[in-house]
């Protein structure tokens, strides 16, 4: 009888990974994320390395990156005997070593006559784990913690027992004894260039991954895909560097003034996200430059482009001082506001969810109004009526949406903003803010019955978002004093 030949793939991850990673003393921060970090991919490497060893020898490829792996391939029933057990004992074992670390392990397998098939198994027996603790690792866990839990503790103004090796390609800014610049001190960069102290904290995540995949007929064209994505993200410096270490390693912003070399510091990048850290105005920066790149990318590449792949990200500004974990916190709020947008692709930007288009408008808006703040053209107080002018459009927007006339003469109110000004000011700020509110709502008017329009909804806080980083950009600008300062 014909050995039956089945689809396989293994796949593992690792749960937990940001909350490992940003539990870390807010002192010298930037070196234990580093090192938390590096200790994350050297334990996806190690548990990859473990579970090759269980599969047939030839057939396979592996993928790893961004916390996780994927083992795909075709092989005979009689290879792969036993191989759920197998992977069931490795599971259990791995997870008794974590017992005492935040990490968690979930390895699954999935079989099926092609890809497609042996995906959705996977995808069914991981998400059925998610949810389900791993028989005798929980009583293994609450006995080693009773017996050990007083001589480890971490986290916030804690000592860690363990100390991960620097990793040696990370993508980190570094002072002239080569350790890490720590974010203090890029906050303080950000503030010789902007007057502005803050830090910007960015998280990107592809968009449905799970559904691109899934949608894939064959084990090349995963293959493909994740080579794809691994091609862009990953930046620990193994094999051809990826898009983003290059974009990161090259490239400036602030009119080429500063690089993101000395200015962006990696937590993670692989896989399918990243998460960077920086001056406020460099992670603003490059967030921008990423999404355009990942679209020039996904354009180059037909099957990526025929996917409708997209990004989204979330990007907060705070304080250096702000504990650590509650940055991690904080960030993964903002990129899940960006993914609750009805067709995702899009970025949280201070609370306010964006398409990528509104963003970019928002920041020529930003370059305008602070040209004219610094030659004087504007007043602060300017600044101040833009950001209440939203609130007036947005109204104006609910109403075209709910089939009520447009009332023209509110529209045009937003002029009167610009009475005092001199001519040549006054006409390029209505033709680069009062027209676009003009073109929304026109817009609203002509696609209030298309089902697709919700995604093109025009955030009005985006006019708000340009006058408030304007005030960001130019803190060291020196006022007349009976000027209202904001």
């Amino acid at each position: 009888m014909e050995e039956q030949v089945e689809t396989i793939v293994v796949r593992g991850d690792l749960s937990g990974i940001q909350e490992y990673i940003f539990n870390v003393k807010s002192k010298g921060a930037a070196r234990g994320l580093m090192e938390r970090s590096g200790d994350v991919r050297a334990k996806e490497s190690e548990y990859a390395d473990r579970v090759a060893e269980l599969l047939p020898e030839t057939g396979f490829e592996r993928i790893e990156g961004g916390g996780g792996f994927y083992f795909v391939g075709q092989a005979g029933t009689d290879a792969l005997g036993g191989i759920e057990e197998k992977l069931g004992d490795l599971h259990l074992e791995i997870a008794s070593e974590l017992a005492r670390e935040e990490l968690s392990v979930r390895l699954v397998c999935g079989r099926g006559a092609d890809f497609r098939s042996a995906w959705a198994s996977a995808t069914a027996a991981n998400n059925a784990k998610r949810y389900k603790p791993l028989e005798g690792v929980e009583k293994r866990k609450a006995l080693f913690g009773r017996v050990f839990g007083a001589f480890h503790v971490s986290g916030e103004g804690q000592e860690e027992v363990k100390k991960p090796k620097l990793a040696e390609g990370s993508c980190v800014p570094r002072g002239d004894a080569g350790e890490p610049v720590d974010f203090d001190g890029l906050a303080s960069l950000a503030m010789e260039r902007t007057g502005t102290d803050l830090l910007g904290v960015l998280k990107m995540d592809v968009d449905n991954l799970g559904l691109v995949f899934g949608g894939m007929k064959s084990c090349g064209e995963f293959s493909e895909a994740s080579g794809f994505f691994n091609g862009f993200f990953r930046m620990d410096g193994g094999g051809t560097p990826s898009v983003l270490r290059e974009l990161w390693g090259r490239e400036t912003f602030a009119g080429g003034e500063a690089s993101y070399r000395d200015n962006i510091y990696t937590v993670f990048s692989g896989g399918d996200d990243c998460f960077f850290i920086g001056g406020w105005d460099a992670a603003l920066a490059f967030a921008m430059d990423i999404r355009e790149r990942f679209e020039r990318e996904v354009k180059k590449d037909e099957k990526m482009c025929g996917r409708k792949v997209s990004l989204s990200a979330g990007l907060l500004f705070t304080g250096a001082k702000t504990p650590v974990v509650r940055i991690g916190q904080m960030a993964e709020e903002a990129l899940e506001e960006a993914k609750g947008r009805p067709g995702k692709n899009a970025v949280s930007v201070m609370g306010e969810v964006f398409r990528w288009e509104d963003l970019r408008d928002c920041m020529a808006h930003t370059d305008l109004l602070r040209r004219f703040l610094e030659e004087k053209a504007i007043k602060r107080s300017f600044l101040e009526k833009v950001k209440r002018s939203a609130k007036g459009f947005e109204g104006l927007q609910r109403k075209v949406l709910r089939g009520e006339p447009l009332p023209f003469a509110k529209v045009w109110r937003l002029k009167y903003f610009l009475r005092d000004m001199k001519e040549d000011p006054a006409q390029e700020l209505e033709e680069a803010l009062f027209a676009p509110y003009e073109k929304a709502l026109m817009d609203a008017m002509r696609l209030k019955g298309d089902p697709d329009f919700g995604p093109a909804y025009v955030n009005p806080m985006r006019f708000p978002l340009a006058a408030r980083l304007t005030e960001f950009f130019t803190r060291d600008i020196k006022h007349e004093k009976d000027e209202p300062q904001y």
